[in-house]
Formats: structure tokens, C-alpha cells, sequence
């Protein structure tokens, strides 16, 4: 039964090969299907505009009367009827060379088609004997069970960096929409000069207006923000992982400062905005970092598992 198994999981191996072959190959034979296509419409133009003039210079007419009293009609005529020959030539072999071209291009789809989807296939098997190794007493599913393992806290770990980079992303789009709309209010109000003592409480009483509701938007993402980054696992405590903690840290004194009177502690103009969205733009480097380090980890772990599985 093994035996049987292992047969099937090299021929699968083999049929993804093959298919990622082919897959890589359509594009470019597609690019010169194309461009063969579009330069054989090119030469029957030519060939067309061609074949009018020899038509043209041929017809009885007082301009063609005139050309052959000069002399000049059977030259002309002469190197149209030659370039019509030409082009004639490369018209019958680009059309020939296009034939070619697209028989290629159908072989390949139709290579890919008979080979299905190898890498299901592929899974399929990979998931039956590692399921079969589980259930045996061995060196071999010792290491299975540890490989999986981390697999699991590794695509954990993912999950979790994958969140808070979502929601870190809309903090970012809030703080963005917040300091656009205090910008175009203060703008609009501003527009029509200085206006002195009272103009200018006007116009900060408006803006504090036009704040108040992004405010309370974007305490709230920074809150599930703060919330995201210390539910990480930061066990490594590097460099990295220490600055990720504190960052957190700095969401949420961010997070209390909104909660407070914003419209007093603010100038509540954009700038007031871009120290937060500076911190915010901040974290999501070091999260990205982090994803980085950690999605090169699980494909090393899955090829450690798939190697185990086949040789066994």
C-alpha cells in the first residue's frame, strides 16, 4: 500500500512540474502569437495599398497618359508589381509562421488541461499518507507531530500580524480621512482672508465640529489596534519584537489622549493628525517587518513536512 502511495505521489510530483512548465510557457507563446498576428495585418495593408497603386497606374487616365509620355509610368509600375511580389511572400509566410504559432499556443492549453489540477492531487496524497504516518508508531511521525505543531504556531502567528496590519491599515485610512476634512474646513473657512479675533473662534469651532466625529473613529480603531499588537507573540524579543511592544504601547496612550477633551489639547488644524498617523505608519513597517520573518519560516517548516511525508 505504501509502495502503491509513494508511486502515485512521484507521478504527481512530476505532472506539478510539468504543469508549472507549461503554465510558464503560455504567456510568452501567447506574446508571440500576437505580435505575429498583429505584423501580418501590418503586411496586407502594405499589400493592399500596394496592389491600388499597380490598379491605379494600370487604369486608362490623363495622369497615367502623361507619366508614360514621360517616361515614368513603367518604372513606377515596375517597382509597385515588385513590391506587391514582396510583400505577397511575407503575407504567405507570416500567415504560415501564425498557424504555427497558434497550434503551439492550443497545444499547451489543451497539455494543461488533460494534466487537471496536479497540485490538488498533489495535497490529496500528501494529506492521506501523512494521515496514515500518524497513525504508526515511528521515528518518522514523531517528527511529523513536531513539524505540525509548529506549523500551527507559525500560520498563528501570521493570523495574527495579518490582523493587526488590517487593522492598523484602517487606523491609517481614519487618520488620513480625519486630516483631509480638517484641512478642506479650515481651508473653506480661511478662504476669504484674515479674520481677526472672533473670525478665528469661528473658524475653530467649526473645525472642532467637523473633527468630532473622526475622532471617535479613529479612537476606537486605535483601541483594537493597541488590542492587536500586544495579543502578538513577542516571545523572541528582539529588536523587532521590542519595538512592535512599544508602539503598542504608544496606540494606546494615543488612544487615551483622544479620549479625553481632543478640542482643548489640539490646535485641531491637520497637523494635529499627523504625530498619530506618523506613530501609526511606524507600526505597520515593524508588522510587515515581522510578517516577512515569519512567512519564510512556514514554507521552510511545509517543505520539512512534505519531504518527510514523500521519503518515508
Amino acid at each position: 500500500m505504501n509502495e502503491d502511495l509513494n508511486g502515485r505521489l512521484a507521478q504527481a510530483k512530476q505532472q506539478l512540474e510539468r504543469w508549472k512548465d507549461l503554465k510558464a510557457s503560455l504567456p510568452s507563446a501567447q506574446e508571440r502569437l500576437n505580435h505575429e498576428n498583429y505584423r501580418l495585418r501590418q503586411i496586407e495593408t502594405c499589400l493592399a495599398d500596394a496592389e491600388r497603386q499597380v490598379q491605379s497606374l494600370e487604369a486608362f487616365s490623363l495622369s497615367n497618359l502623361i507619366q508614360a509620355l514621360l517616361g515614368r509610368k513603367e518604372q513606377r509600375l515596375h517597382d509597385y508589381r515588385e513590391e506587391a511580389e514582396k510583400l505577397e511572400t511575407e503575407r504567405d509566410q507570416a500567415a504560415e509562421a501564425l498557424m504555427t504559432m497558434d497550434a503551439d499556443v492550443r497545444e499547451i492549453e489543451q497539455q494543461l488541461t488533460a494534466l487537471g489540477d496536479p497540485q490538488r492531487v498533489l495535497q490529496q496524497l500528501c494529506d492521506r499518507k501523512q494521515a496514515m504516518l500518524l497513525e504508526s508508531d515511528c521515528e518518522a511521525a514523531a517528527r511529523l507531530q513536531q513539524l505540525l505543531a509548529e506549523l500551527e504556531v507559525a500560520k498563528g502567528r501570521r493570523r495574527e500580524l495579518q490582523k493587526a496590519l488590517q487593522v492598523g491599515r484602517h487606523v491609517l485610512e481614519r487618520l488620513q480621512a480625519m486630516a483631509g476634512s480638517l484641512g478642506r474646513a479650515r481651508s473653506k473657512m480661511l478662504h476669504g482672508g484674515p479674520l481677526g479675533a472672533i473670525g478665528n473662534t469661528a473658524v475653530n469651532a467649526v473645525v472642532r465640529h467637523v473633527a468630532d466625529g473622526s475622532v471617535d473613529r479613529v479612537r476606537e480603531k486605535l483601541g483594537e489596534f493597541a488590542s492587536c499588537m500586544k495579543a502578538l507573540d513577542l516571545s523572541e524579543a528582539t529588536d523587532l519584537d521590542l519595538e512592535i511592544a512599544r508602539l503598542g504601547a504608544v496606540m494606546e496612550g494615543w488612544q487615551a489622549e483622544l479620549a479625553g477633551n481632543w478640542a482643548g489639547k489640539f490646535d485641531c488644524d491637520r497637523t494635529a493628525v499627523l504625530p498619530i498617523l506618523e506613530q501609526v505608519q511606524a507600526a505597520l513597517g515593524h508588522l510587515e517587518s515581522k510578517l516577512d520573518r515569519v512567512a519564510p519560516r512556514i514554507d521552510q517548516l511545509e517543505q520539512e513536512r512534505v519531504a518527510l511525508i514523500e521519503c518515508v
